[in-house]
């Protein structure tokens, strides 16, 4: 574990994919904090936070596949298929809440602090799921829906107190617009 006091699988995993993204990918830590994930993955492809009250934590599972596509070995683990089995049968679904989420895919926000569409796209795109799939091109459609003449996405939501200014709700926003663009 990353920690010695009671980790929460969603926390746990982002702790996990920042220390991958900051090159520490080999760390021995790392590499167990992931053995933990593994092996902590519920029958039904998901993780369990004590929020989730019982059900699996989408956030904790889109987070895990964030992990598994920054590291081979993660994103060739059963589990990590199992689990995008699950994501991409999820996508676009309404009433995400039970699952310890809020309740739509359909709210663009920036940064990605929980879980959302375009960061759910870009980990399947990165463990190989295209247009082909169903549930992934009414994904796409729905995003293609919601771009604006000028070519950009707008923001939905504001994350409370981001650390920098991200824009404003309803106007284009460029770092939405760059990861819409670049998962697409």
């Amino acid at each position: 574990m990353v920690w010695e006091t009671r980790a929460e699988p969603c926390t746990h995993a982002r702790v996990v994919r920042f220390l991958n993204q900051y090159g520490y990918g080999d760390n021995l830590r790392t590499r167990s904090a992931i053995e933990w994930l593994l092996a902590t993955q519920r029958e039904d492809a998901m993780w369990l936070c004590s929020w989730a009250r019982g059900r699996g934590c989408l956030r904790a599972t889109l987070d895990f596949l964030r992990v598994a596509t920054l590291d081979p070995a993660t994103a060739a683990h059963p589990a990590t298929a199992r689990a995008a089995t699950v994501v991409v049968g999820l996508l676009m679904e309404p009433n995400m809440g039970r699952y310890h989420v809020g309740d739509g895919w359909t709210i663009l926000v920036y940064p990605y602090f929980g879980y959302g569409l375009i960061p759910a796209l870009e980990a399947l795109a990165r463990l190989g799921y295209t247009a082909d799939h169903p549930k992934i091109a009414a994904a796409v459609d729905y995003l293609l829906s919601r771009r604006l003449p000028d070519g950009s996405w707008p923001l939905d939501e504001r994350v409370s107190r981001p650390p920098l200014d991200f824009g404003q709700f309803s106007e284009p926003n460029k770092w939405l617009t760059l990861d819409t663009l670049r998962t697409l």
